[in-house]
């Protein structure tokens, strides 16, 4: 019973606290390059990227339910045969919340301090000494 408990409570937390507060981001984020014109940039930026990770990752376990989609991926790459793709969809919530590490970093970066945005995802999720990305 616990153990379905801790993934009822991971699953909340997910989806109430960082989901919302990534999106976000990543739409403010989005609309700024597309402001600018710097498609370049956005395609080098590292919150991009994982998010796209992240996107991709569940596109694969995804269509990995479909028994045709499997047939394709073991005829093009035969030593994939009997791996489990599904298996990968289990880093997602690492990824998510390495996006609001990203958030906190650059928000630290902006000199935003307690109290205010950057304040409020430290203490929500724990990050006292995020890395400097």
């Amino acid at each position: 019973m616990g153990f379905f408990l801790c993934i009822l409570l991971f699953f909340f937390v997910c989806v109430y606290s960082s989901m919302p507060v990534v999106i976000i981001y990543l739409a403010v984020l989005s609309f700024g390059y597309i402001k600018r014109s710097d498609f370049k940039g956005m395609r080098k930026d590292l919150f991009n990227k994982v998010f796209l990770f992240i996107v991709f990752n569940s596109l694969i376990y995804g269509l990995y339910t479909s028994e045709g989609f499997r047939t394709i991926v073991e005829t093009i790459l035969p030593p994939l045969k009997g791996w489990q793709f599904n298996r990968t969809i289990f880093f997602n919530p690492f990824l998510w919340y390495l996006e609001i590490v990203i958030i906190t970093a650059r928000l630290s970066k902006l000199g935003w301090k307690k109290g205010s945005a950057s304040g409020f995802i430290y203490s929500v999720f724990c990050v006292r000494n995020p890395v400097s990305v």
